[in-house]
């Protein structure tokens, strides 16, 4: 078997067979964009505010551009096309 060295932390190595299949979600969402337009509606208070007054993600959106937000804190676009704007509508509505 061959192995491929994943990620070296200090001097701790993580060796995991070649044909290990790699995940390419983040934390269920398809994407990094949503996870991290979700990230921020979930863990921030003035986001999450936000978030339970919108009816649907396009309420969320419209609000936070009015506002002068066009991204995350991390530059994410808040209206990207990469996002997921069903699973944001559905995060949206079990917030609000």
């Amino acid at each position: 078997m061959t192995w491929l060295t994943v990620h070296t932390i200090e001097h701790y190595t993580l060796d995991i067979p070649k044909d290990t299949p790699l995940t390419t979600t983040y934390n269920g969402w398809k994407n990094y964009e949503p996870w991290n337009v979700a990230l921020w509606m979930q863990n921030d208070e003035g986001f999450y505010g936000v978030a339970q007054q919108a009816e649907e993600i396009g309420d969320y959106i419209d609000f936070l551009f009015t506002n002068g937000h066009t991204h995350t804190p991390d530059g994410v676009e808040i209206d990207g096309s990469e996002l997921d704007y069903e699973a944001l509508d559905e995060l949206v509505s079990s917030i609000a």
